[in-house]
């Protein structure tokens, strides 16, 4: 009868392993499931630690810190900071320039720059509107008035520029003239130019145009 071979080293190579697996086991619980890190720290020297040791432990073998340590944990990725007030918005620079034109102003006239105020733009803000208007026939008509409106809201001041004959029939004299404004806008606000001749006589015996500059100030 033929007896079995028993071979020693298979046996202590299964046991090598099964302390390997049990070894990597332990160490993935290293942070723990949920990130985390366990580790305890000495508050005293007691046999072989020293006073201020930090070692770690694995609270998924059940592993807990001595009487004379203090617990301590902490994330192998940081979170994620409160996030905290939202500071005041700064002064802003030149904000917006606008341009329109009116090739022949009229009775009632008609707006030549509009703008709707953007929550970026709202704050106190000078507006300075600089316009001119020129005669189209400088042999005809004597002197013409425009008077031009620079309105928030439909609400504002005027401001009128009259020009008269120069005897050029091609394009007459022009003038110029600025409004300033100095007032808070709000998101919302309707910031416009409209122009219109001040008399009826004068209708379509200029043109206009305007340029709008809106510039945010800190005070």
């Amino acid at each position: 009868m033929k007896s079995k071979l028993y071979r020693p080293g298979l046996g202590a190579l299964a046991v090598v392993g099964a302390l390997l697996l049990a070894a990597g086991v332990a160490y993935a619980t290293v942070p723990d499931g949920n990130g985390v890190i366990h580790g305890c720290y000495a508050k005293t020297s007691s046999g072989q630690a020293q006073a201020g040791a930090l070692r770690v432990i694995d609270s998924g073998l059940g592993q807990n810190c001595q009487s004379n340590e203090v617990g301590l944990n902490w994330n192998q990725q940081g979170t994620k900071g409160a996030t905290g007030p939202q500071g005041p918005a700064g002064t802003a620079g030149p904000t917006l320039v606008l341009s329109g034109f009116d090739s022949s102003v009229t009775i009632p006239g008609q707006t030549v720059i509009t703008h709707t105020v953007t929550p970026a733009e709202a704050g106190l803000a000078i507006l300075e509107d600089a316009y001119t208007v020129t005669d189209l026939n400088g042999t005809t008509g004597g002197a013409t008035t425009v008077d031009c409106f620079l309105e928030i809201n439909g609400n504002g001041g005027t401001n009128g520029v009259t020009v008269g004959d120069d005897g050029d029939p091609i394009q007459g004299a022009s003038s110029s003239t600025t409004d300033l404004l100095r007032t808070t806008l709000n998101a919302g606000d309707v910031v416009s130019v409209a122009c219109a001749t001040e008399y009826l006589g004068d209708a379509n015996e200029a043109r206009a145009s305007a340029e709008l500059l809106i510039e945010h100030v800190g005070s």
